[in-house]
């Protein structure tokens, strides 16, 4: 299964990782507007729509962990980081009718917008705070 996680260098989503890649059944892409470390990151800007759309048709994913965000305490730059990748993201993935897994606050924003365009889909929402990310070892 072919999974997107953005935010990839996050905090969060280095947990994430690492416990998909326990799982052993992912074909994981990972994806940040500036990439540091050590893994192969696809570098692109959420808040752009064309990017985000050239992300999601070059790498076709099956589901998405939507981790990308902002908590600066700057309204321009969490309001862009937050609600419009977010956004841009779930326009893509209504049109696909794919799912995608978000913290709950910017599940909030995509339950509205996929309500108010039921007619073109839906998608699939289940808060990280339902997934374990703790091994059973």
């Amino acid at each position: 299964m072919k999974t997107l996680i953005t935010g990839a260098c996050g905090y969060t989503a280095r947990y994430l990782i690492e416990w998909l890649e326990r799982q052993g059944n992912e074909e994981l892409y990972l994806s940040d507007c500036a990439p540091s470390g050590g893994r192969a990151v696809e570098v692109c800007d959420l808040t752009r729509l064309e990017q985000t759309e050239a992300l999601i048709k070059k790498i076709k994913p099956s589901r998405i962990y939507q981790l990308a965000g902002s908590f600066s305490n700057n309204y321009e730059t969490d309001y862009a980081a937050n609600v419009l990748s977010s956004k841009n993201l779930g326009l893509q993935l209504i049109i696909d009718k794919k799912p995608i897994y978000l913290p709950s606050g910017q599940g909030i924003l995509l339950k509205y917008i996929s309500q108010s365009l039921k007619n073109i889909g839906s998608i699939l929402f289940q808060s990280l705070t339902n997934l374990s990310l703790v091994s059973s070892n």
